[in-house]
């Protein structure tokens, strides 16, 4: 009897759940309201049936914004694919959230590729309303304009940038990075140029063309030789340039000057883990950040810094 009862119940539930996805055709403004519900405790099927039942997303949406969230937040939060496609059919405008986030952050690859790459809102900049790049890292929201003027802080030496956000590490990527110079071509190129610079560097046995009117270069081999592999021309793996004789490499000589050079004070003077810049530690805490790579590590074992710092750099505070 039990057993029917339950049976009988869970009809009941199936036939309430039609009758409001009826009355989503007959509701306008006040349709939202069972969508709204829906999309609140993710009843992804049901709020779907409401949205073919003539609910409105436009309401819906304007209605969840009023409770500091949008329907992109939602549907993004619970990985509801079906229910972002037909928002993006119906011209739902992303927004940002009342803590002026974006929906991507912490969302799988194939949710990301189908939320809108701008989003409206404020920027916290310069305080205008517009279309805003989000950084797929932390979900904050810059409008291009601002963003660029941030990349272009970095002068042109630096390829690494954080989040504008205060107090927030994330970093842009590197097609991030290039988005926000859009709209200066001049500065656009100097950066991919730059960003693929930095990318060869950090390979290590990479040498570019001696060759003036090649762009292009070569990987070193164990001898120290390396060949160009656009135009073939031969060249020291370590300077770059051609001789006979690797002895004659001014590099090598200082290489070897300045490993000795290293060895010398290896408390203070170690390589960084992420590119291989050599650095001198000359004062402060275990704290570090390289200024080539921006990476931030614990002095006294090079690992990732989990925010302990000790004064004494030769103790290591992460535990290990």
């Amino acid at each position: 009897a039990g057993a029917a009862d339950i049976s009988a119940g869970a009809a009941d539930i199936s036939a309430g759940a039609a009758d409001i996805s009826g009355a989503g055709a007959d509701i306008s403004g006040a349709g939202a309201t069972p969508l709204l519900l829906a999309t609140s405790c993710g009843s992804w099927a049901a709020a779907l049936a409401l949205l073919e039942g003539g609910a409105s997303a436009e309401a819906c949406d304007e209605a969840a914004r009023a409770e500091g969230d949008t329907l992109y937040h939602r549907a993004a939060r619970d990985n509801a694919h079906s229910f972002v496609r037909v928002l993006g059919a119906r011209g739902i405008a992303c927004r940002v959230n009342a803590a002026g986030e974006a929906p991507h952050a912490g969302t799988t690859a194939s949710m990301r590729a189908l939320l809108p790459t701008a989003v409206l809102g404020t920027c916290s900049v310069c305080d205008e309303e517009c279309e805003m790049l989000p950084i797929a890292a932390c979900s904050h929201c810059f409008c291009m304009g601002c963003l660029g003027q941030w990349v272009k802080a970095g002068d042109g030496v630096q390829s690494v940038f954080s989040c504008p956000h205060a107090q927030c590490s994330a970093k842009l990527t590197n097609a991030e990075v290039l988005a926000a110079l859009k709209s200066d071509p001049a500065a656009h190129a100097r950066m991919d140029d730059l960003l693929a610079t930095m990318e060869m560097r950090r390979m290590g046995d990479f040498t570019f063309c001696p060759n003036e009117a090649c762009t292009a270069g070569g990987f070193s081999t164990l001898c120290e030789h390396a060949e160009c592999w656009e135009c073939g021309q031969d060249m020291c793996g370590l300077c770059g340039l051609v001789h006979e004789d690797r002895e004659q490499c001014l590099v090598r000589r200082d290489l070897q000057l300045v490993d000795a050079w290293m060895r010398e004070e290896s408390t203070t003077r170690k390589q960084c883990p992420s590119c291989s810049v050599r650095i001198q530690h000359d004062g402060g805490c275990t704290h570090v950040r390289c200024r080539a790579c921006q990476y931030e590590m614990c002095w006294a074992c090079l690992g990732p810094y989990k925010g302990n710092y000790s004064f004494d750099i030769r103790i290591c505070p992460c535990g290990k």
